[in-house]
């Protein structure tokens, strides 16, 4: 199966690294141009995405991964409903772990997002998000998170990914099992 993935940066890159497969093609779109998509307007996102989608059936993708929090938020059902494949979204993984014992990680929109329809605790990572996709030292935004009380922490955004899950000082859930889940499903009805 070919698959698109589409990212505004290193995110998209993490999910490709933990989803691929002899089995499948990866076209990654990593929309550094468009990076953080977590200030954009919903306006810019629905129609970046379904530009991003459209190029990636083009380019012969038989599933869209919406490989960020802020454009399965924005995008998800928009796309779904206008595109001739199958879309997924990250964040619908996360809705039954949006609750008051759980905290939220993610950029600005997700988190907006989240806590207007959610009662989870969140948390602005837009400042560590940065500083993954530039490289940049992330041992503060680490340590912040040692004094962190909650049961788990749900990473909002798949640049969380690029750091290795033992680097994180207190429990985390991703998206990642879930979407390998569903991928294997989307595989097995295209190949039918």
């Amino acid at each position: 199966m070919v698959i698109g993935i589409i990212d505004s940066g290193k995110g998209g890159l993490a999910v490709a690294k933990k989803i691929k497969s002899k089995e499948d093609q990866l076209i990654i779109l990593l929309d550094q141009g468009f990076f953080p998509y977590g200030n954009k307007s919903k306006e810019v996102l629905l129609k970046r995405a379904f530009y991003l989608s459209t190029y990636l059936i083009e380019q012969g993708a038989e599933l869209i991964v919406l490989a960020c929090n802020t454009l399965s938020i924005l995008a998800y059902s928009f796309l779904k409903y206008n595109l001739k494949v199958p879309v997924i979204g990250v964040f619908d993984y996360f809705k039954p772990y949006l609750t008051s014992n759980h905290t939220l990680i993610g950029s600005k929109t997700t988190i907006s997002y989240a806590k207007e329809n959610y009662p989870v605790k969140v948390i602005d990572g837009t400042d560590f998000i940065e500083a993954i996709e530039k490289k940049k030292d992330v041992n503060f935004y680490l340590e912040e998170l040692k004094n962190l009380k909650t049961d788990l922490l749900l990473l909002g955004c798949t640049h969380f990914l690029a750091i290795s899950p033992s680097s994180y000082p207190i429990p985390t859930l991703n998206q990642i099992p879930m979407l390998l889940e569903d991928i294997k499903k989307a595989r097995e009805i295209s190949s039918s």
